[in-house]
Parts: C-alpha cells; structure tokens; sequence
C-alpha cells in the first residue's frame, strides 16, 4: 500500500512542473496583441523624432546662411549644407544659385522616412515654412507632433 501512494505522489510532482500547451498559447497570443498596439506607436514616435532632427538641421542652414549674408551681403548656397548621419533618412538640398538674396533649404524624406505624413519640409530666407504634403498640418508638423 505504502508503494501506490509514494507513485501516486510521483506522478502529481511531475504534472506539477512544466506549462501547458494552452498555457503558453495564451501568452503568446497576448504578447502579439501587445506587439501590434505598440509597433505602430513606435514608429511613428520614431518618425517625428527623425523630422525633430531635419526641423534642427534646416535650422542650423538658415542660420548659417544669414551668417554669410551678413558678412558678403548675399546667400551662398554652396556650403552650409549639414553633413548628415541621417542620411538614409533625409536628403539636404539648397536649390538656388550661390550669390543671391533668397535661398530655401529642403530636407527631403528618404527610405523609411517616406511614409511620414509631413513630406518635404522646406524653410527659405524669409522664415516661411512649408511642407510637401498640403493635406497635412504644417503647424504641427514643424512643432514636430
């Protein structure tokens, strides 16, 4: 008698250990629930983060440029473009002759970055701000929301 209980406790050891098939679908399935809510979210924080920087950058050109305007009375729009480590996310252009009075700066998306609902982002001489996609908010695509 004494030998039935001892594998009968053996056996309920055992099935004690160890997850369920159902156990672990369960977790999977909430983990890829989670997984879809959260992704999107991600890279859209990760989009406008990446136009934050453009924003800085176009930024930085402007600056630059009033620089040489107030030392040469005109743009030159052969330098001041930034060096980007962002490169396979945005293409920096200044179209435009060098030695004039006006000049726009463009921060043109690429690869991943063209899904981001902004497009082009430009800034000219003047201050003026634009983007390539009309339907989008300007204003909250330069606040960078």
């Amino acid at each position: 008698m004494a030998g039935v209980a001892v594998s009968s406790l053996k056996r309920q050891k055992r099935s004690i250990h160890g997850f369920s098939l159902i156990e672990l679908m369960i977790v999977t399935v909430m983990l890829a629930i989670l997984l879809t809510l959260a992704v999107p979210s991600y890279r859209e924080f990760a989009m406008r983060s990446h136009r934050t920087v453009a924003i800085t950058r176009l930024m930085q050109v402007a600056s630059c440029q009033e620089r040489i305007r107030a030392e040469a009375a005109f743009y030159n729009t052969g330098v001041c473009l930034p060096t980007s480590d962002q490169h396979y996310r945005y293409r920096y252009e200044l179209p435009g002759q060098t030695g004039t009075s006006v000049f726009s700066a463009l921060a043109i998306p690429v690869n991943t970055q063209l899904k981001d609902v902004c497009g082009t982002l430009q800034l000219n001489q003047d201050g003026y701000r634009e983007i390539g996609n009309k339907k989008a908010n300007a204003g909250k695509c330069w606040a960078g929301k």
